[in-house]
């Protein structure tokens, strides 16, 4: 089976209010970047955006591939790995369960703001998404454009 990595994370400036996500999605056999996903929310919370940057990003990653998801929640990792069940953001978080049951998904958590680069590198572009007001898009970028501060968003 094909397998791709997925790292995301999501915020919110204050909580609840004007939140982000983003989503890293990549091949760990070769680091080939396949895509970045991203955008806002003008009325929303921490939450929301974690598991919206996780529903954003597999609905572009065909069904046959296995996924390895990667998040500095410690709540969305803990629904998946100790059979957490949510209470509310049920609009949000019945399609993701549905959806993980039909996949072959690994959930992992990550520390936030710590020494794991990929997690740095989607909590910025999770803060360019908010700084820049920027609705979802979907990114096909290689490693070294993701790595350049002059990202073009357009």
């Amino acid at each position: 089976m094909k397998k791709l990595t997925l790292y995301t994370d999501g915020m919110c400036h204050p909580n609840p209010g004007k939140g982000s996500y983003a989503g890293i999605v990549y091949d760990s056999s070769n680091m080939d970047f396949k895509f970045i996903v991203g955008g806002i929310s003008e009325e929303t919370t921490n939450n929301r955006m974690e598991v919206q940057a996780v529903i954003s990003a597999l609905k572009y990653i065909p069904k046959e591939y296995e996924i390895e998801i990667f998040s500095d929640s410690q709540y969305m990792v803990n629904v998946f790995q100790k059979n957490w069940h949510p209470k509310v953001n049920l609009d949000l978080w019945l399609p993701l369960l549905l959806e993980n049951q039909k996949r072959n998904i690994s959930w992992n958590w990550v520390k936030g703001h710590s020494s794991n680069h990929l997690n740095n590198l989607v909590d910025s572009l999770c803060q360019k998404f908010y700084n820049e007001n920027i609705q979802e898009q979907l990114l096909n970028l290689n490693l070294e454009e993701i790595k350049q501060e002059s990202i073009s968003w357009s």
